[in-house]
């Protein structure tokens, strides 16, 4: 039904839509079925993992007293408070009976994802999700000298919340890390440091503000990209200057830096190591721990992906954990002594779009659970860092200007992608090719804002970066259609070394996945073969 005036659709029709789109994308999410006499999803390999208990054997473990079921009920709320998906009142109650039944619904193919989010923010354009709360930051004066960097008071208890109880000896949360409380807090000085340098391409606003709630938006088309964008020829005729901009300034060594990367590159040249590469780990969706006497051990509990690659010999499809991606950056000081001109500078941090911000963050405030995994890949010349962390600053800008005029929910996470997808940008841009897995972004949204900041920026460096991106989106596949990159990225984003797989559901789809490479690459020689290719 429609209002009368006849342009908006009645919250009611988009209520029952909402609620008629999840409950489909999430009754038909179960593809993965148990096979009686095969591991599932969630079983561990028994060996691989010390002190890590099983998702399904906890949820199976639950009493069937009030404190349990609260504990599920905990989950099932948790689960629809990160996603923006609710499960079927139906599906609660098979649940409550059988806790178990919650793995069932905690596999979706990417178009399922694509879908939820899709109707995640149809219902927060609507008004039925409320806007999430601003997340907390810090902003800096400006200039800012980095020497006094160290002065930024940072109460750690607002980064790392203790664990908290959900019941039945279950808890949430994630292990602080044992790092040294005084480097913690220049990781996140710093972080701060490079999420300020946003303002420089997004002025007269807050980095990772919310959109206005319940504006209405025309979605953008598609067919504006279906010829190449020229560019390079008008390049001579803008204005070349890193130093033009109002906005964010540090001032370091006698230099006045508006650009992040020539920040990076100063501290390398001052007495700094610089050092990056891209890390993949699973991602710990939960933060689930459970106590057994009087230790708290890990919970195996991610978010598993079905994709669109057949199991060897099977019409099933591989499931394995999603992934998690991220940029990271370490600066090193070189000096023993504190010398206040040099900064004496010990710093990580990462970049990456997620459900808490987009950008950059302080790393290692955590102790990274023993079945995610880690893996770094992709190292980085320091020329390279400053052009990952000069695009990261960039992209974070646009991401943020997509939310707002795209109306976007939590900052447009899924819409314009996740931590893979904006990652996945970055890696295009320096290797021109794809590399992580999976990617869900729309890539409609990101060219609208891109294409229409690159007619205007004035600045020849900045507007090369936003062609670069450009061209990065629109090379990207997308996970929610068919592609022949997905073996290969799936591969490339794996955060065990092999044999160290600690799902039996992971270790079969590195095997399935490099059957598929190693035949791929059979039939490509036999082919190049058969037309004398060398």
């Amino acid at each position: 039904s429609t209002q009368s005036t006849g342009e908006q659709i009645s919250v009611t029709h988009i209520h029952m839509t909402y609620i008629a789109l999840f409950c489909f994308v999430l009754i038909s999410c179960g593809v993965v079925q148990h096979v009686t006499g095969e591991p599932g999803l969630y079983d561990l390999i028994p060996g691989r993992l010390n002190d890590t208990l099983s998702y399904s054997e906890v949820l199976q473990g639950l009493p069937k007293t009030n404190e349990g079921q609260a504990a599920i009920n905990w989950l099932v709320n948790f689960f629809a408070k990160s996603t923006g998906i609710s499960l079927p009142t139906a599906v609660i109650q098979k649940i409550l009976v059988q806790a178990d039944v919650l793995l069932d619904y905690l596999a979706l193919t990417v178009k399922q994802m694509r879908a939820a989010i899709d109707a995640i923010n149809i219902a927060f354009q609507n008004g039925l999700i409320p806007p999430p709360q601003p997340k907390m930051e810090l902003t800096l004066q400006s200039p800012f000298p980095l020497e006094d960097l160290s002065s930024i008071d940072i109460d750690l208890s607002q980064y790392q919340p203790p664990l908290a109880p959900i019941g039945a000896d279950l808890y949430h949360g994630y292990s602080n890390s044992s790092e040294p409380d005084d480097k913690l807090k220049n990781n996140i000085r710093f972080a701060a440091l490079l999420q300020n340098f946003v303002r420089n391409y997004h002025p007269n606003q807050n980095p990772n503000s919310t959109s206005t709630h319940k504006k209405r938006v025309k979605k953008p088309k598609n067919d504006r990209f279906s010829q190449p964008i020229k560019i390079l020829d008008t390049m001579d005729k803008k204005v070349s200057s890193s130093n033009d901009v109002e906005g964010f300034l540090v001032s370091y060594q006698g230099q006045v830096l508006s650009d992040p990367g020539d920040l990076i590159l100063a501290l390398n040249q001052n007495g700094h190591e610089v050092t990056g590469h891209f890390t993949c780990r699973a991602a710990d969706f939960f933060g689930l721990w459970k106590k057994q006497g009087d230790k708290l051990y890990p919970i195996a509990a991610p978010f598993m992906i079905v994709t669109d690659v057949n199991e060897y010999n099977s019409t099933r499809k591989v499931t394995l954990p999603a992934f998690h991606c991220e940029l990271a950056v370490s600066v090193k000081s070189k000096n023993d002594k504190k010398d206040r001109m040099s900064s004496n500078l010990n710093a990580d941090v990462v970049w990456f779009e997620g459900t808490g911000g987009i950008g950059f963050i302080g790393d290692k405030l955590n102790t990274l659970t023993q079945w995610a995994g880690t893996v770094d890949r992709f190292p980085l010349t320091v020329d390279q860092v400053a052009e990952a962390v000069r695009l990261g600053t960039l992209f974070a800008e646009v991401l943020l200007e997509t939310e707002k005029r795209f109306n976007l929910y939590l900052m447009g996470y899924g819409a314009t992608g996740a931590c893979t997808d904006s990652v996945g940008v970055l890696l295009q841009v320096l290797f021109q090719k794809p590399l992580v897995y999976p990617f869900l972004m729309r890539k409609d949204y990101l060219l609208t804002v891109l294409a229409d900041k690159l007619k205007i920026e004035p600045n020849a460096r900045k507007a090369y970066l936003y062609f670069q991106l450009l061209q990065a989106v629109k090379s990207l596949p997308v996970d929610y259609q068919e592609n022949d990159s997905t073996p290969q990225r799936i591969l490339g984003s794996f955060p065990w070394e092999k044999g160290q797989e600690p799902f039996y559901t992971a270790s079969a789809a590195r095997s399935t996945l490099e059957r598929q490479m190693a035949s791929s690459y059979k039939s490509k020689s036999r082919l190049s073969k058969r037309l004398n290719i060398n």
